[in-house]
């Protein structure tokens, strides 16, 4: 007859347990294939659609239903033994292991994440910036004069009398010269 054994003296024996779902074939999953070998594996069986409970083995057996435990340190020789009270808030969920897949036939590399990298946030920098507004009024003068030097210097001093209206304004916005501060300034190394 199988002995028993409690999956909290497993727990208590060889840590806290990983559960592992297997994405290709054991064989090729190597971190798995080294817990087997290494006999850190318990495998825990389920019978779908029956009110039995799961109950565990110690080792690796494939079939329908299984739920793969990998453990910290070794567990028990024990090949033939049932595990009896299966407990998997004692497992440890906190870290994953993220699926390996397997190597394209032909390619040296693994298959890599279709999702593309998040691009890096770019540093914000100080500029000093030179920036020039100018508001123009365009009016239409006449004047008497005997030249045209005569007819300038008459417009100019009707202009300069009458208010400045703002409202009427054409605003302008240039950017006459931009520096990036702690930045130094490229120097000419010519000679």
């Amino acid at each position: 007859m199988p002995k028993t054994i409690r999956f909290g003296d497993l727990v208590r024996i060889a840590g806290r347990p990983q559960p592992v779902t297997l994405w290709v074939a054991p064989e090729k999953n190597h971190s798995f294939s080294k817990a087997v070998r290494e006999n850190k594996v318990l495998t825990i069986h389920s019978v779908p659609g029956s009110h039995k409970k799961h109950f565990g083995q110690i080792g690796f057996h494939q079939g329908e239903g299984v739920i793969y435990l990998v453990f910290p340190k070794r567990l028990p020789k024990e090949p033939e033994s049932r595990i009896v009270g299966i407990n998997y808030q004692l497992a440890d969920e906190s870290e994953h292991e993220e699926p390996r897949l397997p190597k394209r036939p032909g390619s040296k590399k693994q298959q890599r994440s279709t999702t593309p990298p998040r691009p890096a946030e770019p540093e914000w920098k100080q500029f000093d910036v030179v920036v020039r507004r100018t508001a123009t009024i365009e009016d239409t003068e006449l004047v008497k004069a005997k030249n045209e030097t005569e007819a300038r210097e008459a417009a100019l001093r009707a202009a300069n009398s009458k208010p400045f209206e703002l409202d009427r304004a054409i605003l302008k916005v240039d950017i006459l010269a931009l520096t990036a501060m702690g930045v130094p300034r490229p120097t000419n190394t010519r000679k």
